[in-house]
């Protein structure tokens, strides 16, 4: 997990243990972070590899034919 969702989780459990956040609440707190962890870096890693596989030189662009 990223720092953030680990961050998270804490500052969440403390406060459902001090009963200032519902338990559904807590729940739901951590499923996004759970999703958030998982989706990101596939989502990263697909749009990193869709922009590596277009390498053409940037002058070399046919809308620049006179």
């Amino acid at each position: 997990m990223i720092s953030r969702g680990e961050m998270g989780l804490i500052v969440a459990g403390a406060w459902v243990t001090s009963g200032a956040l519902s338990a559904d609440i807590y729940t739901t707190l951590i499923i996004m972070v759970a999703v958030t962890t998982i989706v990101t870096p596939i989502g990263l890693r697909n749009n990193t590899r869709r922009k590596t596989t277009q390498r053409c030189h940037p002058l070399d662009r046919r809308d620049n034919i006179m």
